[in-house]
């Protein structure tokens, strides 16, 4: 009987060691997606200096998204003791996620948006917190 092997989009720990010519594919998929919710978030909470605020603030929010990811990718990767999942663990993949979406919500509060007043540092850091949360950790790629 053939044995099925369930991987976890855990990364990039198993991103690069699978493929790792694919990295650079994703990352700029990820700058996309931060630079198109940092335009929307500036819009709908209506942040006076656009131009400032993306070109100094789109480095900080893609370098701490990604290093987000890595924390959310280390908790699963230590409860699990591998750089794989077999079947579906929720209690690891949705901690992850969460981690994750936490992590990100407290790096660019404090960090990334720190020029603006608390509500806009609030609500740009949320917004992020739910838009860019690694959601790919919950779906399984069978190997």
């Amino acid at each position: 009987m053939k044995k099925s092997v369930t991987l976890y989009n855990i990364y990039p720990l198993w991103f690069i060691l699978l493929a790792p010519e694919h990295i650079l594919l994703s990352l700029p998929i990820h700058f996309l997606i931060d630079c198109l919710v940092l335009l929307a978030g500036m819009a709908l909470f209506k942040i006076a200096d656009k131009k400032e605020c993306f070109r100094y603030g789109i480095w900080r929010v893609f370098g701490f998204g990604r290093l987000a990811d890595c924390f959310g990718v280390m908790y699963m990767a230590v409860v699990t003791g591998e750089g794989h999942l077999d079947g579906v663990e929720w209690f690891v993949t949705v901690p992850g996620v969460v981690i994750a979406a936490v992590s990100i919500f407290l790096l660019h509060y404090f960090f990334t948006f720190r020029w603006e007043d608390r509500g806009q540092r609030l609500k740009m850091a949320l917004l992020f917190a739910v838009a860019t949360a690694p959601y790919a950790f919950l779906f399984p790629i069978y190997a």
